[in-house]
C-alpha cells in the first residue's frame, strides 16, 4: 500500500514537471531560423523541440526495424537471437506447466492422462532430465517397460544422471525377469558409485538369486565397509553364505569340500543350528564323531535349540534310554535359563519312564512359561503315572488353547517355516528368528521342534518305541484329547497317544 502511494506521488511529480516545462518553453519569446538553399525556415522553440524529438524517434524506429530484420535472418539460419530466446522461454514455460500438470494427475491416480502430459512436457522441454525421470516413473506405474527403458537409456548420456539411469534400468530388468543382465548392470553401477549402499544391496540380492556365493561374500564385505553392519552380523551372514555354498557342493557330490565349508561356517558362527545339523550328517558319513560332538556341545551352550539336541542324539545308534540320559548330561548340566534345556531334561525322564521326575520338572515349566508342547508333556507324564482320562483331557484341552511353542519366524514378513537362509515368502536374507509365534498359524503343522531322544529302548520287556517331538498341531491335540477318554492301564502306547507323536 505504501509502495503504491509512493509510485503515485512520483508519477504526479514527473507529470507536473513535464507540464511546467512545456508551459515554460511555450512562453519563451523568439524563434529558431533554419537557412536551406537561401531559404529561411522559422520555427518556434517548442515546435523545433518537437521536430527534433520526432526525428530521434524515427531514427530509433529505423534502427529497431533493421535489428528485427537481422534477427529474422539469424533466426532462420538457426542462430540464437532475441526471437529464438523468446520462443525458448515460451516453450519452457509451457513444458513446466505440462510437467506440473503431469505431477498432479499422477498423484491423483490418473496415470493415463499423467503419461500424456509428461510426454508433452518431455517434447516441449526437449528431453530435459527431469522430464525424462518423471515420464519414466509414470510409465513404470502404467506398466510400459519399453518406454521406461527408452527414458533411462537417454539419461545414460548425461554424466550427472548416469547412476540413477542405471538404477532404473536394473529395476526394470529385475521386474521383467532378466536377472543376468541386471546383475552385470548392477556391477557397473557399483563401480560408478562404490559407496552407494542401495546399489550394493541390489548387487548382493542379485548374487543370492543367481547363487553366486563367492561374489556375494565379496559384496558382503562392501556392505560391512560402507553400511551399518557390525562384526558379529557380518560373521553370521558370511557363515550363511558358506553354508549355502556347502549345500551346493554336497548336491554335486563334493562331500569333502562341503565338509570343509560347513566347518568354516560353524567356526565363524558356533551357534549356527542348521550348519551344525548338516555338519553332523557329513561327519557321520565320514565316520568321525569326536569333532562334531564338541561343536554340538559348544553350539548348545550358546543357543540351546532342539535340532542341536536331535543331532547330538544321532551320534549314537541303538542307545538305551538310560544310556542316552547319562550321555545327555553334557547338555542338561549347562547353567542356563533356557526353557529348551528343561524340556530336553523332561523328555529324557519320560523316555526313561521316570514319570514322577518328569512331572516335577514339567510342573515348574507349566508355572513359569507354559506353551502347547509343555502342557502336552504334562498330559503325557500324568497318563504315564496312571491318572484318569479326565485329568489327561484337561491338560490336552489347555494345550490346544495355549501359546504355540518356539518356531523359526521371518522377522521381515512373519512367515513361519523351517530355518532357511533366504525366506521363501519375501526373499529376505538372514531374517529367521527363533521365537514364539504371535498367533496360531496353520502353516507347517508337522514341524519338528524337540529332538528324538529315544528311538528304541531294548532294556524293557515291553515295546518302548517312544519318539519325543514337538510342535503338536491343534487338530492332533484334539485327536489326542478324544483318544484319552478310555481308561486303561498306562503304558508306552497310551503315553504316545496322549502326546500324539508325528
Amino acid at each position: 500500500m505504501f509502495g503504491l502511494l509512493l509510485k503515485s506521488l512520483f508519477f504526479l511529480l514527473v507529470s507536473g514537471f513535464c507540464a511546467f516545462g512545456l508551459i515554460y518553453l511555450g512562453g519563451l519569446s523568439g524563434s529558431l531560423t533554419l537557412t536551406l538553399n537561401d531559404k529561411e525556415l522559422r520555427f518556434s522553440i517548442i515546435l523545433a523541440i518537437c521536430v527534433l524529438v520526432a526525428i530521434l524517434l524515427l531514427v530509433l524506429f529505423c534502427f529497431g526495424l533493421f535489428n528485427l530484420g537481422t534477427s529474422l535472418v539469424w533466426f532462420i539460419s538457426g542462430e540464437e537471437t532475441v526471437i529464438s530466446r523468446y520462443f525458448i522461454k515460451s516453450r519452457k514455460a509451457k513444458g513446466e506447466k505440462a510437467l506440473l500438470r503431469a505431477f498432479i494427475l499422477f498423484y491423483e491416480g490418473n496415470t493415463a492422462d499423467a503419461l500424456v502430459q509428461s510426454e508433452r512436457a518431455k517434447y516441449l522441454l526437449k528431453n530435459d532430465p527431469l522430464s525424462l525421470l518423471i515420464n519414466a516413473q509414470i510409465a513404470q506405474r502404467s506398466g510400459k517397460s519399453k518406454l521406461v527403458l527408452v527414458n533411462f537409456k537417454k539419461l545414460l548420456e548425461n554424466k550427472d544422471t548416469r547412476s540413477v539411469a542405471l538404477t532404473g534400468i536394473i529395476s526394470e530388468k529385475i521386474k521383467i525377469g532378466e536377472y543376468e543382465s541386471a546383475l552385470e548392470l548392477t556391477k557397473k553401477s557399483v563401480e560408478l558409485s562404490p559407496k552407494n549402499i542401495s546399489n550394493i544391496e541390489t548387487l548382493f540380492n542379485l548374487q543370492l538369486l543367481e547363487k553366486d556365493w563367492d561374489g556375494a561374500r565379496e559384496t558382503l564385505k562392501a556392505k560391512k565397509k560402507y553400511g551399518k553392519m557390525d562384526r558379529l552380523q557380518h560373521m553370521r551372514q558370511d557363515a550363511n553364505l558358506l553354508f549355502l555354498k556347502a549345500k551346493d557342493r554336497r548336491s554335486q557330490g563334493l562331500t569333502k569340500e562341503a565338509l570343509d565349508l560347513t566347518l568354516s561356517a560353524v567356526r565363524q558362527h558356533p551357534s549356527f543350528v542348521a550348519a551344525l545339523v548338516f555338519l553332523t550328517e557329513l561327519e557321520l558319513m565320514s565316520g568321525s564323531k569326536k569333532r562334531v560332538e564338541k561343536l554340538l556341545q559348544k553350539g548348545w551352550s550358546l543357543f540351546p535349540h532342539p535340532d542341536i539336541a536331535k543331532a547330538f542324539a544321532e551320534l549314537v545308534d541303538n542307545e538305551s534310554a538310560k544310556d542316552r540320559q547319562t550321555r545327555f548330561k553334557a547338555l542338561t548340566n549347562i547353567k542356563s535359563t533356557s526353557i529348551h534345556i528343561r524340556i530336553l531334561e523332561a523328555e529324557l525322564f519320560l523316555a526313561n519312564r521316570d514319570f514322577e521326575a518328569a512331572k516335577k520338572l514339567i510342573a515348574k515349566l507349566v508355572k513359569d512359561d507354559p506353551d502347547n508342547y509343555v502342557l502336552t508333556l504334562m498330559a503325557a507324564s500324568e497318563q504315564g503315572l496312571g491318572a484318569n482320562s479326565s485329568v489327561v483331557r484337561e491338560w490336552l484341552t489347555k494345550a490346544v488353547y495355549a501359546p504355540k511353542s518356539f518356531a523359526w519366524i521371518c522377522k521381515s514378513c512373519g512367515f513361519q517355516t523351517e530355518w532357511v537362509c533366504i525366506c521363501s515368502e519375501c526373499d529376505s536374507f538372514d531374517s529367521m528368528e527363533w521365537r514364539r509365534p504371535p498367533f496360531y498359524s496353520d502353516q507347517n503343522e508337522n514341524r519338528v521342534q524337540i529332538p528324538i531322544i529315544l528311538e528304541d529302548d531294548k532294556s524293557n520287556d515291553v515295546d518302548t518305541n517312544v519318539t519325543i517331538v514337538g510342535s503338536i498341531s491343534d487338530d492332533k491335540l484334539e485327536k489326542g484329547l478324544k483318544g484319552s477318554t478310555s481308561e486303561k492301564k498306562p503304558n508306552n502306547d497310551t503315553v504316545k497317544q496322549a502326546r500324539q507323536i508325528n
